[in-house]
């Protein structure tokens, strides 16, 4: 996420990592926004 406020379910430590998530990499799938968010796509 570059923008947005949005709280997030329980993800997948093997997909996504405490350090990632805390760069602002989520799974959208696991995303609740609470405002406009401005994303950015990661490739594999």
């Amino acid at each position: 996420m570059l923008e947005g406020d949005y709280a997030t379910k329980v993800m997948s430590r093997a997909k996504v990592s405490i350090e990632d998530e805390a760069k602002g990499i989520a799974l959208a799938c696991r995303i609740l926004p609470e405002s406009d968010l401005t994303i950015c796509r990661v490739k594999d």
